[in-house]
């Protein structure tokens, strides 16, 4: 079953600790043990930071106290003791700070790299219940992801009645329609087109993508903000042109589909689009906040102190 771990300095228990609410802290974490039973753990941390010391003792209290086990974390910020300096830059980027300025507040220190099992051990070597309870910890997670072996994609939405396939079908037709109307070109050609990259498409059960993508276009635009045209080798894809997700003519400009998808190269499409972020990041609260998008956006630069962002889909 699912097993919940109470984070040393954040979680509600941590906090009530700290604030010397200790009848508050031990009601809560009753109410999380009736919840979780042998599931529900509290964690301790050395980080070298004023608080740990004190939180780890109040935590190993009230863990005797009620029973639940205590085990040991790490409040990761970066890979490698080396990476210190560079997160603490970036810090002093994102906040407008200087890193010489001794006034500034560090809220990280320089142990806060990914341990080793061996310094772990050694970093808690005089509490062996802890690490005893962490091993077991450990041994109970065995759920298994397959991180770069699949691609898992939200469920977009459909009328009732149709399929994700119908749906994608017949609003790629009507837009390749509308993008038609007005020009004097070989519609032939281009519905021949469009049937071979729905045919691509489909087989690689891709058409949830290219309409999650259309759908936060279309809501860009229809609320302002400003969108580019797209470019990179999803501007091949007639597909992309029908839906509104770019606004190159493929067919137009000799652009070829299989530099973006080709089913001999597996690989999950690559949209590279352009927004200005503007009034608090409207999209990207509208793309978090819809059909899980969390799931898959990845967010390949998006910089806290910049005007604008790079979304690359």
């Amino acid at each position: 079953g699912l097993i919940m771990i109470a984070t040393a300095v954040s979680s509600d228990i941590a906090q009530l600790l700290l604030s010397n609410e200790h009848s508050l802290a031990e009601t809560k974490a009753i109410g999380w043990k009736s919840i979780f039973n042998d599931r529900y753990y509290i964690s301790v941390q050395r980080t070298n930071r004023s608080l740990d010391e004190n939180l780890l003792n109040l935590t190993i209290d009230l863990g005797l106290q009620l029973e639940i086990p205590v085990v040991a974390t790490n409040d990761v910020q970066f890979l490698t003791k080396n990476d210190y300096e560079a997160h603490e830059a970036r810090i002093c980027i994102a906040q407008g700070g200087l890193l010489d300025d001794a006034r500034r507040l560090k809220n990280f220190s320089e142990t806060q790299y990914l341990k080793t099992p061996s310094e772990m051990s050694d970093l808690f070597s005089d509490f062996p219940n802890i690490l005893k309870n962490t091993v077991e910890l450990s041994k109970r997670c065995n759920l298994h992801f397959e991180l770069f072996e699949k691609n898992y994609l939200p469920v977009f939405p459909t009328p009732k009645g149709k399929s994700i396939s119908e749906f994608f079908h017949e609003e790629s037709m009507s837009g390749l329609k509308e993008r038609l109307k007005g020009i004097s070109v070989n519609e032939e050609i281009y519905y021949e087109r469009l049937n071979f990259e729905l045919s691509v498409i489909l087989e690689m059960n891709y058409p949830g993508y290219f309409l999650i993508v259309s759908d936060f276009i279309r809501w860009a635009k229809e609320n302002g903000i400003p969108v580019g045209p797209g470019r990179g080798s999803g501007a091949g894809s007639l597909v992309a042109w029908a839906l509104s997700i770019t606004n190159v003519d493929p067919i137009e400009h000799d652009l070829l589909f299989e530099r973006f998808l080709n089913p001999e190269r597996i690989s999950m499409p690559d949209l590279i689009l352009i927004f200005v972020l503007i009034v608090e990041m409207r999209l990207l609260h509208m793309l978090l906040a819809s059909m899980e998008l969390i799931k898959f956006l990845k967010l390949l630069l998006m910089a806290p102190w910049q005007q604008r962002g790079l979304l690359e889909m």
